[in-house]
C-alpha cells in the first residue's frame, strides 16, 4: 500500500471517528442552562441562564437586559436583544457549551456534514456590532461550528442603540450514544510522520 493511501486510511478512520450527529433544523426551545453575559464599559460583567419559555422560545433576562428566541427555525427566527440600563455595553457573549446547541457559522455551502446551512450573526435592527467572534470549536468538526459567540461595539452600545434584533442559526448535536474513541490530533501526525519514516527507511535500504 502507498503512503498516500495509508495517510487517506488514518484521516478517514478520524472523521468516521467523530462521535455525535447534527440536526440542523431547530426551534427556539431547549436551551436551558445556556449562558448570557454582558460585559461593561466599567469594567462589570453579569451572567443570566436561558430558560425554555414556550413551545419555541427561550429567554436568558438580568437586572437590564435580555435576549429572547421565539420560531421553528433559529436560522431564519429573530434574536431580540433589549437592554434598559444606563451602563454603557462593551460585548455581549452568548456560550452554548452546558448544553448540545451549537452554533452554525458558515452561510454557504454547508461545511461540517449534517449540519445544513448556517448563518453568522446579521444585525436587522439596532446598532449594529462592530464585530462578532466564534470561539470553542466543537471537536471533530471543520471550523464552523462553535459553543461560545462574543459580539463587540468598540463604541459602546447604550439603551438608545436598541432594541435589537439578529440573525443567526443554531443547531442541535446528538451524542452517538456508543461513540468510537477519537483520535488525538497529535497522535494521528504521529502515526502519520512513523509510516512515513518506515516508508522511506524500506525505500532507501533497496
Amino acid at each position: 500500500m502507498s503512503l498516500a493511501a495509508i495517510v487517506g486510511s488514518i484521516l478517514a478512520f478520524s472523521a468516521k471517528a467523530r462521535a455525535f450527529t447534527f440536526i440542523d433544523t431547530i426551534n427556539g426551545s431547549g436551551m436551558d442552562d445556556a449562558l448570557l453575559t454582558v460585559n461593561f464599559k466599567d469594567g462589570s460583567t453579569e451572567t443570566a441562564i436561558f430558560v425554555t419559555t414556550g413551545a419555541e422560545a427561550s429567554a436568558a433576562i438580568g437586572t437590564d437586559f435580555s435576549l429572547s428566541v421565539d420560531g421553528a427555525n433559529t436560522i431564519i427566527a429573530p434574536w431580540l436583544f433589549e437592554y434598559t440600563g444606563d451602563n454603557i455595553i462593551s460585548s455581549v457573549v452568548v456560550d452554548l457549551s452546558p448544553t448540545n446547541i451549537v452554533f452554525d457559522s458558515l452561510p454557504w455551502p454547508e461545511g461540517t456534514p449534517g449540519t445544513g446551512i448556517g448563518n453568522s450573526l446579521i444585525s436587522v435592527s439596532g446598532l449594529p456590532p462592530t464585530n462578532t467572534i466564534y470561539s470553542n470549536p466543537v471537536q471533530g468538526t471543520l471550523g464552523d461550528i462553535f459553543n461560545l459567540m462574543e459580539t463587540f461595539w468598540n463604541d459602546g452600545y447604550g439603551k438608545e442603540d436598541g432594541p435589537s434584533v439578529w440573525g443567526f442559526d443554531t443547531d442541535l448535536l446528538v451524542p452517538d450514544p456508543d461513540p468510537e474513541p477519537i483520535p488525538e490530533p497529535t497522535a494521528i501526525l504521529g502515526l502519520i510522520v512513523g509510516v512515513g519514516g518506515c516508508c522511506f527507511a524500506v525505500r532507501k535500504s533497496r
